[in-house]
């Protein structure tokens, strides 16, 4: 099982939590309600926060209002800046909210990674998902095994699904509780080990990618 613990930092004009797995990884969630049109309150909050971090891996994601597709607005400018200067890249590239991106993971990390944005919303905003190749990362998995994923067999279980249980909940937490569950069941179908030791070899199970 993976360490976590996490705590939530002083924070303007936004919410932030700082969630660390292991000696690992670090995910900084946060959220900037879009009510606050000056971003630099909010730039200098995640900005202590980020120069903390003494973690090789970090993620930085959440709603953060900000569009990174509009390149030439200056608060724009200055959270990539920021994201920049931090040794983060920018992991989603497509819009998660009508013609806007602003639903983010920044990341930065020596691993392999990749990132999906679905396309069919459950509310207002796309959801996102990341994942990253942590084969060196602690966990229980023997360092001679990999966890490897068929991103083929999770797109055509995502497809075929009518979410009809998350759309009639009335709570926003149960949905998301049913969202993650359902994700995490489609995931586990479509996940295998294999020994790293020996030549592997994918029979049949369409395209597979290392997580």
């Amino acid at each position: 099982m993976l360490n976590a613990s996490s705590t939530e930092p002083d924070f303007l004009e936004g919410n932030c939590l700082i969630v660390n797995i292991d000696p690992d990884l670090t995910v900084v969630a946060s959220y900037r309600p879009p009510s606050f049109k000056n971003t630099t309150k909010y730039l200098n909050s995640l900005e202590n926060v980020l120069s903390t971090i003494c973690s090789p891996n970090i993620v930085l994601t959440g709603d953060i209002n900000i569009n990174t597709l509009d390149a030439t607005s200056g608060p724009v400018q200055d959270y990539l800046i920021l994201i920049a200067m931090q040794g983060l890249r920018v992991g989603i590239t497509h819009p998660t909210r009508l013609d806007n991106c602003l639903d983010h993971f920044m990341v930065k990390t020596r691993k392999k990674w990749k990132t999906v944005v679905f396309e069919q919303p459950l509310t207002d905003h796309c959801p996102i998902l990341l994942s990253i190749d942590c084969a060196a990362l602690s966990t229980n998995v023997s360092n001679s095994k990999k966890v490897v994923l068929n991103y083929e067999g999770i797109n055509s279980l995502l497809l075929k699904e009518t979410w009809n249980d998350i759309y009639l909940a009335s709570d926003a937490n149960i949905a998301a509780e049913l969202f993650t569950k359902k994700l995490l069941e489609i995931i586990n179908i479509n996940k295998y080990f294999i020994d790293v030791r020996k030549k592997y070899r994918p029979l049949n199970h369409g395209s597979l990618e290392v997580l």
